[in-house]
């Protein structure tokens, strides 16, 4: 599983990398929003975001632009929320942002609470990604029409999507996804055989799967 980690403390950034990565995942970590908006093109399966990024109190709610901008740009990511400290508006402001889980950060917290935790988080997310994309290919199969075109539809508005994140660069989008620039755009632009509905039909129920959150109450770390 992809993990991005995104907390301005550094140790305890590094107490998270080491138990994760015994666990065999690949990690990104960030420190900084704008780091954690370019770590996004990584697709990760899940996403801890510490509330604060910044210390700056006029610019508090860092982490939950974060949250916001996964959900956005339709990632099939778990969030998970960490805070120091949960209270109703902060709960209520996490959820509403789009985040799946809320975990509270204890510093001195023991080896087993977190490993516990973590188990846990782990396994919401994985359950999480194969269930909606389970949605996604139970719409697909229930679409009529040829295979082909059903899968074909699915992929033009994949690659729409990756344009749109690239911010209309093409060159930039195609490398995402590791193709070159004239295979993208033929993709991109295949001719549809059916009348959008099919399209349409596919789109949303893409969107529902993304954007499905497990609401869940806060665990401690």
């Amino acid at each position: 599983m992809r993990v991005l980690l995104v907390d301005d403390e550094s140790m305890i950034l590094a107490s998270y990398r080491r138990l994760l990565g015994r666990k065999g995942h690949e990690l990104l970590t960030a420190t900084n929003l704008d780091d954690a908006l370019a770590l996004l093109e990584k697709r990760p399966d899940l996403a801890l975001v510490d509330l604060r990024l910044t210390k700056n109190e006029s610019d508090d709610r860092s982490g939950l632009r974060l949250v916001r901008a996964i959900r956005e740009r339709g990632l099939l990511c778990y969030v998970a929320v960490l805070t120091g400290c949960v209270d109703e508006p902060t709960r209520r402001n996490a959820l509403l942002a789009g985040a799946n889980d809320l975990l509270v950060k204890v510093p001195d917290g023991s080896l087993h609470e977190e490993v516990w935790t973590f188990d846990d988080v782990l396994s919401s997310a994985e359950r999480y990604v194969a269930e909606a994309a389970d949605r996604a290919a139970a719409a697909l199969r229930a679409l009529p029409g040829p295979w082909k075109e059903r899968v074909r539809i699915v992929e033009q508005r994949a690659l729409a999507r990756e344009l749109e994140d690239a911010e209309r660069n093409l060159s930039a989008a195609a490398r995402n996804v590791e193709l070159d620039r004239k295979t993208f755009q033929r993709h991109l632009h295949a001719r549809a055989d059916d009348d959008g509905s099919a399209q349409a039909t596919v789109s949303t129920a893409i969107d529902e799967a993304a954007h499905a959150t497990s609401r869940q109450g806060p665990r401690g770390v």
